[in-house]
């Protein structure tokens, strides 16, 4: 309020404020520190054709309020130009006055290593408070080559030297290094720290590619989804079947279903083929009561993704086709051929003993019944 020594307490009056943008007359009355009333802006024309021969672009009217509101003064905008940033928009000019982007903070980022920094890089660095010591921080700490675009990220993330340097790992040929900077951002944000990467460890996973570190992160894998597989005797499963095997909702009590049920050391693509297909232990329990014992794997992903029960064999059964090749059943349910299409067939003569030939039947005459 020291702007204002004279305000009109308790009656209406007029009271101004004089900058070198211009002035504001105020027309209205306070109550204690509660104000209420009216006001006119008068830019000062001396002060536009200057900042106009500065080369300032932008609406000249709605420059003119914003520069008063932010104090703008020719003082700054010859700073501004004295430091390369010719032909500035006004808007760009009132943020950077706004936040006080001052000479000595542009000169910072020039001597640092930025010569041609932009006034947009300078607002946003501004504006998530980043000082020469951040600077150095996080060059010393590992990325001497980070833009300020990458700075300002790690700021809005709050990274710091500390969080950088616990994150080295060795690569294969032993050498120490980070993530990439954009890559450290997502870490961050996904709460990746030393504590989640060490965690790994103690089940046999050392240096994980950090593209999937981030992936096992989003999908919430931790150590003990890793060890449920080790205790089993799945060792070393890389990191993108890890994620594959969350993907789908495989965790190690699935497993040990199919173990219990006879099936044991499963590859890990067939348990996501197996969990893709909705293919359970009790699934296959009902081929074995049928007298189909000992499937492989393989011959399981057909039958269930051509939605051939015990029930469709049974037909089959009850009709004196007994042991029919399960590789058999799958072309069965893709030409049509049911166990009633099979009867239909006997009851108008047409009688055999091989289901390879009512396929054909089918296929020639392109039966529905």
């Amino acid at each position: 309020m020291s702007d204002f020594p004279s305000l009109p307490k308790g009656q209406k009056g007029d009271f101004s404020l004089k900058r070198e943008a211009g002035t504001i007359v105020f027309t209205g009355k306070f109550d204690d520190d509660m104000g209420f009333g009216h006001y006119k802006f008068t830019a000062d024309n001396t002060f536009s054709d200057f900042v106009k021969s500065q080369g300032v672009t932008g609406d000249e009217d709605r420059n003119a309020l914003s520069f008063f509101m932010v104090d703008l003064k020719k003082s700054y905008v010859e700073m501004v130009i004295r430091n390369g940033f010719k032909d500035i928009n006004g808007n760009r000019l009132v943020s950077m006055a706004a936040l006080k982007v001052d000479e000595p903070y542009i000169k910072m980022w020039k001597a640092n290593g930025f010569p041609d920094i932009t006034t947009n890089e300078l607002v946003s660095a501004k504006s998530m408070h980043i000082h020469e010591a951040y600077v150095k921080e996080i060059r010393d700490a590992g990325y001497p080559d980070i833009s300020i675009h990458q700075l300002v990220a790690f700021k809005s993330q709050d990274i710091t030297g500390d969080y950088i340097r616990s994150l080295r790992t060795k690569n294969g040929n032993g050498e120490s290094e980070l993530p990439p900077a954009n890559q450290l951002v997502a870490y961050k944000s996904m709460n990746i720290d030393a504590a989640y990467v060490n965690s790994f460890k103690a089940v046999g996973y050392e240096n994980i590619p950090y593209n999937q570190l981030t992936a096992m992160k989003s999908m919430d894998i931790t150590p003990e989804f890793v060890k449920g597989f080790v205790d089993l005797g799945y060792k070393d499963i890389p990191a993108h079947d890890l994620i594959a095997l969350k993907s789908q909702g495989i965790d190690a009590a699935y497993v040990k279903n199919f173990e219990d049920a006879g099936y044991k050391d499963i590859p890990v693509h067939d348990l996501v083929a197996l969990k893709s297909q909705d293919i359970t232990p009790e699934y296959i329990k009902g081929f074995e009561a049928i007298g189909y014992k000992d499937i492989a794997i393989h011959s399981l992903i057909p039958l269930k993704s051509m939605d051939i029960t015990p029930e469709y064999i049974n037909g089959f059964k009850k009709l004196g086709f007994t042991d029919i090749p399960l590789n058999e059943l799958p072309g069965l349910k893709s030409t049509g051929v049911t166990p009633e299409y099979v009867a239909s067939m006997q009851e108008k003569g047409f009688k055999s003993t091989d289901l390879r030939k009512y396929m054909r039947l089918k296929n020639t005459f392109n039966e529905d019944k």
